[in-house]
């Protein structure tokens, strides 16, 4: 049972233990999504964020299996890096080349990638949006986009269309979709090729994978200027929850919507490897939304530390369309 203390849970010796490893993780929100659904149900889990020295790495992951982590979530600079240490890797983490949640079994260290599931989820169930026989673009090509890009294809999305300014950064994540799905459709453009306004007004769903509003040199991107009533703009910025690209967006005409249920929904995937129960979504997102509010809402200075973490994690970019 869990022991507690005016409504509060009461670490003890029988608490088990997840967390998220990343540097730095001055800011993160997850901690506050898990323990509120642990409270919720009533488990003794506790979620603590591990600040782990990237030269570390691997002595923090032998640390974790011996202290009988159940799991961590990954966020920057970890998500490739921990690929070597993984003792098995779930398919869709190997085809993106990422690792997001380690799940830590009899032992063995496992690694899946929840990013995917997590956009396609807040796709259908916060916007209402089916991405099968759907076109979209895809603005950016970091780590982010490669989840998105390839959880559309999974989805069955007709063609998806990857515009980035380091075109060999975007061949490489359209060689990578192909040759996993062969009737996805994928293309790549330069954002100042002259093709991309007829793909992004062909297009139903345009998606922004580049820090805009979190990184101070990231402009909204030219494509944005050709949207309109029929596509969704889907930005996975969260922070803050009207990024300036969705504020564009919407004075053209676009339905938007922001990144927080992506991270709430990859959060519950994580949450269900490491316990095998479903999470209540509902209480992670008002509890992501109460932390948000907490830490304000307005933009960061080049310099916060929200730039930095968790939702340039989510992101996964090393600057403005890189």
């Amino acid at each position: 049972m869990v022991s507690r203390c005016g409504g509060e849970m009461t670490i003890n010796g029988e608490t088990r233990l997840t967390g998220i490893i990343g540097h730095p993780l001055t800011y993160t929100i997850s901690p506050a999504m898990h323990n509120a659904v642990f409270k919720k149900l009533g488990m003794n889990f506790a979620y603590v964020p591990l600040v782990v020295e990237p030269d570390r790495l691997f002595a923090a992951l032998e640390g974790l299996r011996s202290l009988g982590f159940v799991g961590v979530n990954v966020t920057m600079p970890f998500k490739e890096s921990v690929l070597p240490f993984m003792d098995d890797i779930a398919s869709y983490a190997q085809m993106v080349g990422a690792v997001n949640t380690i799940h830590i079994q009899d032992g063995r260290l496992i690694g899946y990638n929840t990013d995917g599931r997590g956009f396609i989820a807040a796709l259908e169930k916060d916007a209402g949006f089916d991405p099968s026989e759907k076109k979209a673009v895809i603005l950016g090509a970091g780590g982010g986009a490669r989840s998105v890009a390839a959880s559309l294809c999974l989805a069955k999305a007709a063609s998806v269309t990857v515009v980035n300014r380091t075109m060999e950064r975007a061949e490489s994540l359209a060689e990578m979709v192909s040759a996993r799905f062969g009737d996805c459709a994928v293309r790549t453009l330069s954002p100042d090729d002259a093709a991309v306004e007829g793909a992004v007004r062909e297009s139903e769903l345009i998606v922004n994978a580049i820090p805009v509003g979190i990184d101070s040199e990231a402009e909204v991107p030219k494509a944005i200027d050709f949207v309109g009533d029929k596509n969704l703009v889907f930005d996975l910025v969260y922070k803050p929850e009207d990024s300036p690209l969705l504020v564009a967006a919407r004075k053209k005409g676009a339905a938007v919507q922001n990144g927080l249920g992506m991270l709430v929904y990859q959060g519950a995937s994580a949450f269900e490897i490491w316990t095998g129960r479903s999470a209540p979504t509902e209480v992670m997102i008002e509890a992501a939304r109460e932390a948000l509010v907490s830490d304000g809402d307005g933009p960061d200075p080049p310099d916060a530390p929200a730039a930095q973490d968790e939702l340039a994690g989510l992101i996964d970019s090393a600057g403005p369309g890189k």
